[in-house]
């Protein structure tokens, strides 16, 4: 596949500083959540939703402040 480039929108750097600020939010948040929203080890719960939630809150608002 010469010439196929795959892009992420608005840039990996953008998309990896959402995970990783998303993540450090949401575990920072962990003990304030009501308890079907924490995190549990080795389990697929409610809680990957909330974590992608709060990675994308933080994705959308680096589009407001986040000038390439």
């Amino acid at each position: 596949m010469a010439g196929f480039q795959f892009r992420f929108p608005g840039g990996w750097r953008r998309s990896l500083a959402a995970v990783l600020i998303g993540n450090l939010l949401y575990f920072l948040a962990v003990p304030y959540l009501p308890e079907p929203l924490r995190y549990k080890y080795n389990a697929l719960d409610l809680w990957v939703l909330v974590d992608l939630a709060f990675c994308v809150v933080v994705l959308r608002l680096t589009y407001l402040f986040w000038k390439d």
